[in-house]
């Protein structure tokens, strides 16, 4: 049976009130790190680009990926048992390039889920606008890591 008290969201605030970043060097910012598929060595430097100067739990920069989380985050997965992440340096900077700070961490999500099993599913008429159309009626766990209160 799926415990619901340990499903857990990471979402944006989509607030201009945090601190917003930037990793300049695109090669450091490539889908396939935040993946766990291309392995990086290097500490990675988030600028600072826009928002507040505030630090939160979560940095999310102006390119697609990665998701930046502070220590206490890593402590949270670790406590709650949370698997299928690893982590690589980062350092924040600010505009005029000085370091803000180094406990930050890129997240790498390693791990995946498997196939949709529709075995289990039953087919239920639902009403679109005016029409009735033949749907699947499934229940999907989201790959959701964790909720993380960024304004405490």
């Amino acid at each position: 049976m799926l415990n619901y008290n340990k499903i857990f969201q990471i979402k944006e605030s989509y607030s201009n009130r945090p601190f917003r970043g930037v990793i300049e060097n695109f090669d450091l910012a490539e889908p396939k790190i935040s993946r766990g598929e291309k392995h990086i060595t290097e500490t990675v430097t988030v600028k600072h680009i826009m928002g507040g100067q505030t630090l939160y739990d979560i940095i999310w920069t102006t390119n697609a990926f990665p998701l930046i989380v502070s220590e206490r985050v890593i402590r949270l997965f670790k406590s709650n048992g949370i698997t299928g992440w690893k982590t690589y340096n980062v350092e924040i900077r600010s505009k005029k390039n000085e370091l803000i700070d180094q406990n930050f961490f890129g997240l790498i999500i390693t791990g995946r889920c498997g196939h949709r099993d529709y075995s289990k599913n039953s087919i239920v008429l639902s009403k679109i606008g005016v029409f009735i159309k033949p749907t699947l009626k499934v229940f999907i766990l989201r790959m959701i890591l964790v909720t993380i209160l960024i304004y405490l």
